[in-house]
């Protein structure tokens, strides 16, 4: 780890987003980043391409790198949220990346009241570019590209007030799954089971070999039996997060 501060700290304008950024240790493997420009706004594309390059470009390619699976939480927040508060939501956020079950980022949206959206998905998921897997109405693909992230939005939009995707008591994935695949990909995968949960090293435990969308299955077991109505709820969830969340990420302002 001192290594690799080393070499990130000599090289940071190869690593960060812009040189003006900056990263703070806060202590054992803590570390505080801040994300800005001062010639121009910074947009949250720009930090979520970062992101997606983060295991692949800022851990792996440094000489000497051993495995790791970070929990960070990311927050984009209003300017008019007070400083003391953003501090908190960082911590939070960072703290449900970890009880997520690691190896994973929650990306957190702030708002001026102090409401905020909140979407943790496993580092893959922004590596293997689902992004830029999602197709627009117009059949433009990426956002890159100029996809309109606001399509896949507004359908989530309206099925949540036809409570198409059933209440907390009764909820069905069907809906949540099909939307996902119209914007995805037919034959896209990532809300099947095999993609649930934390796949582990049988010889080291406590090492994730790839990361689940839903995390640790221990925390959906009721009495050591798959509570499958809380899973239900989180794969509903998942889908209707990231269609709120990617809105904000996928501005270009």
């Amino acid at each position: 780890m001192r290594q690799w501060g080393h070499e990130f700290k000599e090289n940071a304008s190869q690593y960060l987003p812009n040189p003006q950024s900056r990263i703070i240790y806060a202590g054992g493997d803590d570390f505080l980043g801040i994300l800005y420009r001062t010639d121009q706004q910074l947009s949250p594309q720009i930090c979520l391409n970062w992101f997606a390059q983060f295991k692949s470009k800022i851990w792996e390619e440094i000489e000497g790198k051993k495995e790791i699976t970070p929990s960070v939480g990311f927050v984009w927040v209003s300017p008019k949220v007070p400083q003391r508060d953003v501090l908190q939501h960082c911590r939070e956020a960072e703290k449900s990346a970890k009880s997520n079950g690691k190896d994973r980022i929650a990306f957190r949206i702030v708002f001026a009241g102090g409401n905020y959206l909140e979407w943790v998905c496993p580092w893959r998921v922004l590596a293997e570019s689902l992004f830029e897997q999602y197709r627009d109405r117009n059949g433009i693909q990426g956002i890159k590209n100029g996809a309109n992230w606001t399509h896949f939005f507004n359908d989530v939009a309206v099925l949540e007030s036809r409570h198409a995707f059933g209440g907390k008591d009764d909820p069905q994935t069907e809906i949540a799954i099909a939307l996902f695949k119209v914007y995805f990909g037919k034959k896209n995968d990532l809300l099947d089971l095999p993609n649930w949960w934390n796949r582990k090293n049988d010889r080291e435990p406590y090492k994730i070999e790839k990361a689940g969308i839903l995390g640790d299955e221990k925390n959906y077991q009721k009495n050591g039996i798959l509570d499958q109505q809380k899973i239900k709820l989180a794969i509903n969830n998942w889908v209707i997060n990231l269609a709120k969340v990617g809105f904000y990420l996928c501005s270009d302002t």
